[in-house]
């Protein structure tokens, strides 16, 4: 008799099908809130949970402080939280099979604000004990000194020059420490943005959905190969955390005009982020009538 071929693929199905709740009911969550010195809630500070190969889960805290990772493996993990103004030591934690582990964060003043950043390695490691020159654009600091462009943000990095060819949407380079503006290898969440050659045109990126710029200033050929040679420029999105959706609708002067619509959140094990926007201006074209005067 002949066996169809599509038995093995059915019982494969049925196998994994079978074995996917066990291996849930094998993983565990771990909760709880962070707290400032005065033992109040701090919303907004960024948790994060880390294991020996890297970064497992982040997310910010909520409106009263509290926090949570759902269906996290068994194990120990450093668990940190950051947030603006305050400090705060990984705490070491172990999470056991089916467990509910309950972790408050204590928080300490700091006096200078401290940033969580990937870009001076292939892991996150605090702004301050990064040995590579980093400038952290955070989104608060974009929102407060409303930057629409990356480019706008990019003028925070010492040595970072921005020279723009035009107005809104013109070609925007980018020329770290006089060096050509092919030598700054750009990425978002890891992805690599540059064209063939180096390049990069900062006129059409936004800086909306965005968490945080990192500039690392310097050569990374070592760690990110020979496109970083004058210094990287990545752009970390806004994901994970409560889920949220966000907008913004502006109108101006000369035609300018800017929408946009975007969510993040976390639910589970999932996490995502996702925005949309659509940024116009008919600039400043007409030319000036030039008087002359006579004595």
């Amino acid at each position: 008799m002949r066996r169809s071929p599509a038995l093995p693929i059915i019982a494969l199905v049925l196998l994994l099908a079978g074995s996917a709740p066990a291996a849930l009911a094998q993983t565990a969550s771990v909760q709880g809130r962070v707290l400032d010195p005065a033992h109040q809630p701090v919303a907004g500070a960024v948790v994060s949970l880390r294991s020996g190969s890297g970064l497992v889960r982040q997310s910010p805290s909520r409106a009263d402080g509290s926090y949570s990772f759902s269906m996290v493996p068994p194990g120990s993990y450093d668990l940190a939280a950051a947030a603006e103004g305050f400090r705060a030591e990984p705490m070491r934690v172990t999470v056991k099979a089916a467990d509910a582990l309950n972790a408050d964060i204590a928080l300490s003043l700091a006096a200078l604000t401290d940033a969580v950043v990937v870009s001076a390695a292939f892991v996150e490691v605090a702004q301050s004990e990064a040995t590579s020159g980093v400038t952290a654009v955070s989104r608060r600091d974009i929102e407060d000194r409303q930057f629409t462009m990356v480019a706008d943000a990019l003028r925070l990095a010492p040595g970072m020059t921005v020279a723009p060819s035009g107005g809104l949407g013109s070609v925007t380079s980018a020329f770290p420490r006089g060096g050509e503006s092919d030598y700054t290898l750009v990425m978002i969440d890891g992805v690599k943005l540059n064209s063939f050659g180096g390049g990069f045109d900062f006129g059409h990126l936004t800086t909306f959905g965005l968490n945080q710029i990192e500039v690392v200033r310097g050569p990374q050929s070592a760690v990110f190969g020979s496109d970083a040679i004058g210094g990287v420029v990545q752009m970390r999105s806004r994901m994970g955390g409560h889920p949220s959706v966000y907008g913004l609708l502006e109108t101006g002067s000369y035609g300018t005009n800017r929408m946009a619509v975007g969510s993040s959140g976390s639910r589970g094990a999932v996490d995502w982020g996702a925005a949309v926007e659509r940024a116009s201006s008919d600039g400043w074209t007409a030319r000036r009538r030039t008087r002359r005067w006579a004595s």
